[in-house]
């Protein structure tokens, strides 16, 4: 098949997924030959709603009596798998069989055996199957649940062409605010999913993409938005993934990252989705060229693609050394200049394992988080570059450190200034 053959088959099934009045999910079984059927077990859920009242304050409720699912790792075989949870964000609706019980989820509503009070122990289906991501997305009208029908299929091709009607939106800045928080979220799941092929990181992410796109008008740059790219560029992953050694994207997007088997990985962190962030006022973006497999923007792209970015940046004069831990935080490395220590940063901030001392590594200022009684104490944004080895006029993204606002305070700025970087 060729690559334009395999960009239209990656569309076409976004475009199944999306046409389908309902996808059925066999979550529990552990491959093709095991059916979507497994035989009710002891973590089997199962809710009692029992009629209450008090006379005295003429009071009627009810009480639930529940028995939870007690959701193990073994029981869930496809939620880790990458193109699932394109499938299943794009479906209409969709009927999940689990080990401990049946799940039913659609753009209105989701419900399960369990009963509201244990939908939340189906473990995987906060975003794969959520209602609020999925009403974002493909916001209707009327209930596909409440009223005990299926209302018709809605082609994804007819939605994607649906303006969107804000309702509780004072503006459209704030509803694409809403929008970019949902992608990012979708993200943190997504790029640590599975896949066979590693080349697939942005065609099984793409129908999702296409659509964020239609609703808002955004620029798609590789799994970013130019938008809102210095957001963008600020995640973390925490775990044990690395710089995938064949080309997927560009090093300052996340789908450049390698994962290892699921259980060894924490998670990918978007810092600005849970802290009020706030770009840097001298950071600037001066050009971006991404080179595309095919003609479509949002399937692969090639070696070649760059960011080049202006900001407050620390690239010389200063030394890092005295690898310390202690139980809390784990490893660090201290930075000094003109050997007064300036601020210090977790071993695990950098993407690709090894020694900082010797390499030649940048630290741009990107932005901070707001101190408020909502947010955790203000911090400083910090992406680290380094050289791309063998091209002394470019980089690539190696880490992201955070600094606590009070010590920001007392570094030494003389050693830092406003300079342009292209990073691969």
């Amino acid at each position: 098949m060729c690559s334009r053959d395999w960009d239209r088959e990656a569309v076409t099934m976004a475009s199944v997924y999306g046409s389908a009045a309902i996808t059925i999910c066999a979550e529990a079984a552990a491959n093709s030959q095991c059916g979507i059927f497994k035989s009710a077990n002891k973590r089997r859920g199962f809710e009692v709603r029992l009629p209450a009242n008090s006379p005295q304050n003429s009071f009627e409720y009810d009480i639930y009596l529940i028995a939870r699912t007690q959701g193990i790792r073994g029981d869930f075989h496809i939620g880790d798998r990458a193109w699932v949870l394109q499938e299943s964000l794009l479906s209409p609706r969709v009927i999940i069989y689990t080990a401990g019980q049946v799940k039913w989820s659609c753009r209105t509503a989701e419900k399960s055996e369990a009963g509201p009070l244990g939908e939340d122990n189906y473990l995987l289906g906060v975003v794969r199957f959520g209602t609020y991501q999925k009403s974002l997305l493909f916001p209707t009208t009327g209930s596909d649940f409440g009223d005990g029908k299926l209302t018709g299929s809605l082609t994804l091709t007819r939605i994607e062409k649906m303006p969107f009607k804000p309702k509780d939106y004072s503006d459209y800045a704030s509803q694409h605010r809403e929008l970019l928080s949902c992608w990012y979220q979708i993200v943190e799941y997504y790029g640590p999913c599975d896949l066979t092929k590693a080349k697939d990181r942005l065609p099984a992410i793409a129908g999702v993409a296409k659509r964020l796109s239609a609703l808002t008008g955004y620029t798609y740059l590789a799994g970013l938005w130019l938008e809102d790219i210095v957001r963008g560029l600020c995640w973390s992953p925490h775990g044990q993934p690395r710089t995938s050694s064949e080309y997927v994207g560009p090093t300052w997007s996340w789908v450049s990252l390698k994962y290892y088997p699921r259980d060894k990985l924490l998670s990918l962190y978007y810092l600005p989705i849970h802290e009020d962030f706030k770009v840097a006022e001298d950071i600037k973006i001066e050009d971006i060229n991404i080179k595309y497999a095919t003609a479509d923007e949002f399937m692969q792209v090639q070696e070649g693609s760059s960011l080049r970015i202006r900001g407050l940046c620390c690239g010389i004069g200063y030394t890092v050394e005295n690898l310390v831990s202690n139980n809390f935080d784990g490893w660090k490395w201290d930075t000094y200049m003109s050997g007064k220590k300036q601020f210090s940063f977790l071993a695990s901030a950098l993407d690709n394992q090894g020694s900082p001392v010797d390499r030649k590594l940048s630290f741009l200022h990107l932005g901070q988080t707001q101190d408020d009684l909502v947010s955790p104490p203000a911090k400083i944004y910090l992406l680290v570059l380094e050289r791309s080895p063998g091209d002394s006029g470019s980089y690539v993204r190696t880490g992201f450190v955070t600094v606590p606002m009070k010590t920001w305070e007392q570094v030494d700025l003389e050693f830092w200034s406003v300079q342009s970087f292209t990073f691969i």
